[in-house]
């Protein structure tokens, strides 16, 4: 058995925003749901956050102030060696 004081942590990949929104809307593509991202310093992003929902058949908001590394997780678009890193996507 290996010692797992003195065994090497496991090393993390780190995965881009666009990445992890490329995947959770392919997974969220057979609800007729897409994640967008709000421009910055717009009024939306003050009423939509950051990430949001959007149903494409009536074309609103489904949900707001979406965390796509949780919702990716809870989705299983992203496993637990991968983590997310900030881009100015």
């Amino acid at each position: 058995m290996a010692d797992t004081a003195t065994a090497p942590a496991c090393r993390r990949s780190q995965v881009s925003e666009e990445e992890i929104i490329r995947r959770l809307n392919r997974r969220l593509d057979q609800y007729g749901l897409r994640i967008r991202k709000t421009p910055d310093g717009s009024q939306a992003r003050h009423r939509l956050g950051t990430f949001f929902v959007l149903d494409i058949e009536s074309n609103t908001c489904n949900q707001k102030n979406i965390d796509i590394e949780q919702m990716a997780r809870e989705h299983d678009c992203l496993s637990v060696l991968e983590t997310l890193i900030a881009s100015d996507y």
